[in-house]
């Protein structure tokens, strides 16, 4: 194990999340202009994009076998935002489990640049906190909400255009339970900087 590996695990630790997991980075075809943190089945997580990037991508695929997701989120540049500032930056609270929820960042000039994930084997379903970072001197405007971005048990994918400014602000989920088989849905409240 890395030097460094360890020192996520450390930070992965001491932010609270128990039986964590750090995405690991790579490049994939979806992924193609940015990097990206992989996640696996069954797996919390915490991912935290470089300073000066926002969340950028998401993509998740459903596995029958372990009733849950496995996604890639991305993280680039995006054109308008000068830098995240230091000390700035805070996770909303945990949605609740088998519930549907809306977490978005405060109003102004704050946007998503990290994302923690919870998962529950007694509910088979996941927690979600959003990392709000504040900008300098940018405010977020023409903020609207995607369609849903999946279908029950489908992929999913979605890109924020960052070279025309749009940064993910919030996520919208809802939970589906049938036969004691469940996914979510998932949209996303985009703004451009």
């Amino acid at each position: 194990m890395t030097f460094i590996r360890l020192l996520s695990l450390a930070a992965v630790f001491l932010a609270g999340v128990s039986h964590a997991r750090v995405a690991r980075v790579g490049q994939s075809r979806f992924f193609t202009d940015e990097k990206h943190l992989d996640t696996n089945y069954g797996d919390s997580f915490q991912i935290v994009c470089p300073p000066r990037t926002a969340l950028s991508a998401f993509a998740g695929w459903f596995s029958d076998i372990d009733d849950d997701r496995e996604f890639k989120v991305g993280c680039s540049r995006v054109s308008g935002l000068p830098s995240n500032i230091q000390g700035q930056c805070a996770w909303t609270q945990a949605s609740r489990y088998l519930m549907p929820f809306t977490r978005r960042c405060p109003t102004g000039n704050y946007y998503l640049a990290g994302l923690r994930s919870i998962m529950s084997s007694r509910t088979e379903d996941r927690q979600f906190s959003l990392l709000c970072c504040k900008t300098q001197n940018v405010a977020m405007a023409k903020c609207g909400k995607t369609d849903n971005i999946n279908i029950i048990q489908g992929p999913l994918s979605y890109r924020s255009d960052t070279r025309r400014g749009y940064v993910i602000h919030g996520i919208s989920s809802t939970p589906f339970r049938q036969e004691g088989r469940g996914d979510r849905q998932y949209s996303f409240i985009v703004c451009q900087a």
